[in-house]
């Protein structure tokens, strides 16, 4: 299990997502353990405004992440898939591109949704822009540092 996990995190941009699901399971769970409550006190203005401002951000970077691995998937070229870390030789690279930008695009999707980027305050937008901003820098830097 524990190679498993190393594997998956040999990909650069494993960690974020990881950190990213991580943070929406909490945030799931706190969710329901409040709605489970009597008097569940609403959220904090404060809190609020973070977690709109994260859910804006993170959804430029998952689509951005997504549509990289999933264009790379679909034209069949070489590029560092995620899930041929942990699944080895014996699923082609292609298909794991695939898999992993169509699960970075429906989250994506879930996450500008969620945080009502379109048609919502522009603050939302920019933060969704400066997502898919730091993605964009972010892989460009990794990948033009790869021998």
């Amino acid at each position: 299990m524990a190679s498993i996990v190393t594997d998956l995190f040999r990909h650069p941009a494993s960690a974020i997502v990881t950190i990213a699901l991580a943070a929406l399971l909490i945030r799931f769970g706190f969710k329901t353990l409040r709605r489970n409550q009597p008097n569940g006190a609403p959220m904090s203005a404060s809190r609020e405004l973070w977690s709109s401002i994260l859910t804006c951000f993170f959804s430029g970077v998952l689509l951005t992440n997504g549509l990289v691995h999933f264009y790379h998937g679909i034209s069949g070229e070489p590029f560092p898939a995620p899930f041929a870390y942990a699944l080895n030789e014996g699923f082609p690279q292609y298909a794991s591109n695939v898999l992993w930008g169509f699960l970075n695009l429906v989250l994506g999707y879930f996450l500008l949704m969620r945080g009502k980027v379109i048609g919502g305050p522009w603050q939302k937008q920019i933060m969704f822009f400066a997502g898919v901003l730091a993605m964009g820098l972010f892989l460009s830097f990794v990948f033009s540092h790869r021998v």
